[in-house]
This record gives C-alpha cells, structure tokens and sequence, in this order.
C-alpha cells in the first residue's frame, strides 16, 4: 500500500505525459461541469485543443456555481445566476466554444442528489436527454475522487445516464485540485489510471478563460485552500499539462 505522500507526489510528477494530438481520438466531446468555471479549471486545455481541429464540443452544467444566502434579497440570486452564465459564456468564446454549445440545468449548488436521494433519477433522465441529443463520443466527467459533493453526485449521475445509452462512450475525469487525499485514493485505486496531456500550446487560452470567471473573487469560497485567483497563478507558472484520469474498469 502506498501510504508515503512524498510517494505519491512522485507517481503524480511521473505521469505518462501525452501529446496534444491525444485528443485527436476523443471525436465529439460532452464537457460536463458541476459548476461554471469548472471546465476552464480541469479541461480548458483539452477543449482548445478539439475546437482547434474543429471537433463539436459542448458544456453541460449542473449547478448555478453560487452559494444561496438568506440574508440577501430574492432577485441577488437570480442576479448572480445570470452573472454566472454570462461568464461562463465568455469563457467558451475565449475557447471558441459557442454560448449555442452550452446548457444548464440549474440545479441549487451544493444540492446535486446523490444516488438514492430525491431528484436523482429526474437529474439522470435530463442528462440522458442531453447525450441523446448530442451522442458525443467522448465525455469528460469531474473527478469523483474531488472532495466536494457535487462533483461526486455529478459524476454518478452521468455515469449511470451514460450506461443507459445504447452505445459505449468513452469517459475521462479531468482532475482540477492537488489535495494529497485524493491523490492517495487515486493511486491506490484499481479501477482509474491517471495521465497527463500537454497543452502548453493552448496555456494562454486556458488562463485567460479562466479569468473570465470574476465573481469567483466575490463570493465566499467553496473550497479550500486556494482562490481562484491563487488557482490561476499556479497555472500560469507550473502546470502546462492537464491531468485525467481513465478507467480501467468499473
């Protein structure tokens, strides 16, 4: 058992590092989000690359990507959700995705049913909507080992639509944060194996994406330890790769 998070660092700074032409196979590609921001973060990269050699790409979010305050009046919420969008928007242009090329389900942040939960099944029927509609090829899912619910109950909705298809897709999980935790569950995991794909060539699309994302600053944080302006910076210094994970089995 590999237990030494020095160790594991290690496995992660050796990855197999593919070339930018990896994504040449993906073909017609579902980018699915729990929230905006999200798919800039974990696979801008990937997806300047497609649009580059003009595969269809297309977003599905699941959330708002804001927390609900009490505090605040009724119209803020609806305020920020359309801030929320506009930038995301802004974002898939600045990847030459179309505003056309994204939908959102407008679940509550934080409040994406997990299986077993009410609204799971209904969640399930819109995603199977979707990937009807679109048959993508390839799906680009968030990581499931991410230590944040909606990205757990959004992988496993998708993952039980996409078995209802009456084809096989091929499904990656695009990982965003470095936490040591789930670095140690991926690398003991039997059922992923994780890679790198480089996308140095498409960095400044990548970050200036991810810039469009400018409330992030302005609400709480969703997450520790990193703001999204922290989150950036990074990848603006060190990390010229994208990392995924595909599976071995299920």
């Amino acid at each position: 058992m590999i237990s030494s998070a020095k160790t594991v660092r290690k496995i992660f700074d050796d990855l197999l590092m593919y070339p930018a032409s990896k994504v040449y196979d993906w073909e017609t590609t579902l980018v699915v989000a729990p929230q905006p921001e999200d798919e800039s973060l974990g696979c801008g990269g990937a997806i300047a690359l497609l649009r580059e050699k003009g595969y269809r790409v297309h977003i599905l979010y699941f959330t708002h990507g804001y927390m609900e305050n009490i505090s605040k009046p009724a119209q803020t919420g609806t305020m920020l959700k359309k801030m929320k969008e506009e930038e995301a928007k802004a974002a898939l242009e600045t990847l030459k995705v179309t505003e056309e090329s994204a939908t959102f389900l407008h679940i509550r942040n934080q409040l994406v049913p997990k299986k077993g939960e009410p609204g799971f099944e209904e969640a399930v029927r819109l995603s199977l909507n979707e990937l009807e509609s679109y048959l993508p090829a390839t799906v680009l899912l968030p990581c499931r080992f991410h230590p944040y619910e909606d990205h757990f109950a959004t992988w496993q909705i998708m993952m039980e639509a996409i078995g209802k298809m009456p084809y096989q897709i091929r499904t990656l999980e695009y990982m965003i944060w470095k936490g040591e935790q789930e670095h140690q569950e991926i690398v003991t995991h039997e059922a992923v194996k994780p890679w790198r794909l480089d996308i140095k060539h498409v960095m400044q699309q990548k970050i200036n994406a991810i810039a469009q994302h400018h409330s992030q600053e302005q609400t709480p944080p969703l997450r520790n330890p990193s703001s999204l302006a922290k989150q950036q910076k990074e990848y603006e210094k060190t990390q010229p790769w994208e990392t995924y994970l595909e599976a071995v089995s299920f």
